[in-house]
């Protein structure tokens, strides 16, 4: 990660599992520069496009091994993730929550 992107980390939190592994687990906050209008309106001098961000969050997890913060479990990389799936040009509305999961192998 970035230094530049480390600002943006939060929620770091501690765990110990009955092995007796320390777990880590944080977020870390991605900004996307985005724009919309509202179905009703239209663009104009005096109405303007809407402009913010879309935020993200990612979410990691390690443990502690005894000697260093270990990589990827058995060489595979789970991640799942939860979308509404908004529409860049309307983020303001929701369209249908899911939760996506897949499993990579590192290699």
């Amino acid at each position: 990660m970035l230094e530049s992107e480390q600002a943006a980390l939060q929620g770091p939190r501690l765990y110990c599992d009955r092995a007796g592994r320390i777990w880590l687990t944080f977020r870390h906050k991605v900004e996307h520069a985005t724009s919309w209008s509202r179905p009703w309106q239209v663009e104009s001098d005096q109405m303007p496009m809407m402009a913010g961000y879309k935020v993200y969050w990612n979410t990691y997890v390690t443990y502690y091994d005894g000697d260093i913060w270990a990589p990827a479990p058995n060489g595979q990389l789970w991640v799942l993730w939860h979308t509404d799936n908004r529409d860049d040009s309307q983020v303001q509305y929701p369209r249908q929550n899911q939760v996506m999961s897949c499993v990579r192998p590192l290699t």
